[in-house]
């Protein structure tokens, strides 16, 4: 933006010409400031680095800047001399441009959730179109509801704001990172992958998944605040707001993995959306799983088993358990992501557990 200044929409794309106008300097060189501003959303966590180049009849300048992304995309830039006539492209981000935009991948993949209808969905400007005339509108920041009003039990299913929130805390203080190689381990997950989280929660082991394989990545919870937070966070995913108790809203063999992370669990939608060659990665809480705060729990494994028989076998059984020393302020983000603490009484600093059983699965036919 540079007197006065032009603000771009979240249709910018690469090497777009942004022209601007510059004050001559009739005293010679001078600083003039030329300020960016991308209001697209992009992961907070990530640096982006883009090549602006600012070009005259006779003059070019080309200037690397970074910028630190805060809801929006903010850059901006300093020449060293004034250009007259000028305009300005921005060239490259080096993180987000080199991969291709979700709402590109969706042809043929996902499926109209009318009853009766089930027609395959279509991209159409900022909407999705099903033969029949259904539409489905994407948010602004890029996921896609398609919960239906018979598909919830209330008017805001699945996790709250303040949970979702909560559970994110946890990630971010790294507390669950040994769950999440763990789960990378067993699921091995490769560039050529097509990846299901059915009960995907804000998006934290999806998304980390997808950030070290490369993987063409989608979600869907029934949660409206945790779908927002993971498309906020993993712009380079699909989310999805559904409800995969009933129906997963794929075509049939869609997927090569489908993962279930202490989520709940649909056999029959599972095997239908999973290639005959995939695999399915169960996550179920052990026993031991917060046993300091809610207290120890049964074992789930052999019942686990038997839901997913005779459509899927087991393939592997691993525990996995870690330990992390946490404040109050912690523990009080663990009771309110979890189901039934044990006790209300003011959270105090404790050593706590994190405990899954996971269960690689493979169909049965």
């Amino acid at each position: 933006r540079s007197n006065g200044g032009t603000d771009l929409n979240n249709d910018l794309m690469l090497n777009d010409r942004l022209p601007f106008r510059a004050r001559n300097s009739i005293n010679g060189p001078g600083l003039l400031p030329i300020d960016f501003r991308l209001t697209r959303r992009i992961h907070l966590a990530e640096k982006h680095t883009f090549e602006l180049i600012a070009e005259s009849e006779n003059l070019t300048n080309r200037l690397n800047v970074g910028c630190s992304i805060a809801g929006c995309c903010r850059i901006t830039a300093r020449w060293l001399q004034p250009m007259a006539g000028a305009s300005a492209t921005i060239k490259r981000c080096a993180v987000a441009a080199s991969q291709p935009t979700p709402f590109a991948k969706l042809r043929s993949m996902l499926i109209c959730p009318v009853r009766d209808c089930q027609q395959a969905l279509a991209p159409a400007d900022r909407r999705l179109l099903c033969p029949r005339g259904h539409s489905f509108d994407v948010a602004r920041t890029g996921y896609i509801n398609l919960l239906q009003p018979q598909d919830r039990r209330s008017k805001n299913p699945g996790d709250t704001a303040a949970a979702v929130a909560a559970r994110r805390r946890l990630h971010d203080r790294g507390s669950t990172a040994p769950l999440l190689a763990a789960i990378a381990n067993l699921a091995a997950p490769t560039a050529h992958d097509v990846v299901l989280d059915a009960g995907c929660g804000d998006g934290f082991y999806l998304g980390s998944l997808a950030q070290q394989s490369s993987c063409q990545a989608h979600g869907v919870d029934i949660s409206v605040p945790a779908v927002d937070a993971a498309a906020r966070r993993y712009p380079s995913c699909q989310w999805i707001v559904a409800n995969a108790d009933r129906q997963i809203p794929y075509a049939d063999s869609t997927f090569s993995l489908v993962l279930s992370i202490t989520a709940r669990m649909n056999a029959p939608e599972f095997r239908r959306v999973l290639r005959s060659d995939g695999r399915l990665l169960v996550a179920i809480p052990a026993p031991e799983d917060f046993i300091e705060l809610r207290g120890a729990t049964r074992d789930r494994v052999e019942r686990t088993v038997e839901t997913f028989r005779p459509a899927f076998n087991l393939s592997t059984h691993q525990r996995v358990s870690t330990v992390a020393d946490l404040d109050s302020a912690s523990v009080l983000d663990i009771l309110l992501a979890i189901y039934r603490p044990l006790q209300s009484t003011p959270p105090t600093a404790t050593r706590v557990t994190l405990s899954l059983d996971l269960l690689l699965f493979t169909p049965a036919d």
